[in-house]
């Protein structure tokens, strides 16, 4: 085992830089391991504090005025916040096929740029990756749009109930 262990590191050397190995083992496990763990435990944490927050409010609410005088539903509507309107979500659909295919057509003129000032071949493979990439964002960016518009069309009545019975009217 040792032995395999010694034949290995001589011929790292050569090949690659065991730092350029350490580096890299690095940056993967950082940015694909823990960071989407601590993401994770990051917003579990937040929904934690938010209940008991929610919580220890109802608590309070109920203790003080007793259950007669407290609306235990229109408090705890008050505090999970603002509902998604059908209008903020189509909109929200519309901005992401925008940034999708602003950033699809932005790759795909990167890359015709690059093969038409082409001077390596290991650029070729950099600049068709990018191309495909390009063309996969630039079509989720335009089915984001026509969603937007079949879904404007297609909820119109909703959508205006939605907001009268937002207004009030």
């Amino acid at each position: 085992m040792n032995t395999l262990l010694i034949n290995l590191l001589s011929i790292t050397p050569l090949m690659v830089d065991l730092e350029d190995i350490i580096t890299s083992i690095l940056i993967f496990g950082g940015i694909c391991c823990a960071l989407p763990i601590v993401a994770i435990i990051n917003e579990a944490k937040e929904k934690k504090h938010k209940i008991d927050k929610q919580t220890e409010i109802l608590h309070e609410a109920i203790k003080m005025g007793g259950t007669g005088n407290v609306n235990v539903s229109e408090i705890a509507e008050a505090l999970n916040g603002k509902k998604k309107t059908l209008k903020l979500t189509i909109i929200k659909n519309l901005k992401s096929g925008l940034i999708c295919s602003f950033i699809g057509i932005c790759l795909i003129l990167v890359s015709c740029f690059a093969i038409a000032n082409q001077n390596m071949t290991s650029i070729q493979n950099m600049t068709s990756t990018m191309c495909i990439g390009g063309g996969i964002l630039l079509a989720v960016g335009i089915a984001f749009v026509v969603i937007f518009f079949i879904s404007k069309s297609y909820l119109a009545k909703e959508i205006e109930a939605e907001e009268r019975k937002l207004s009030g009217n």
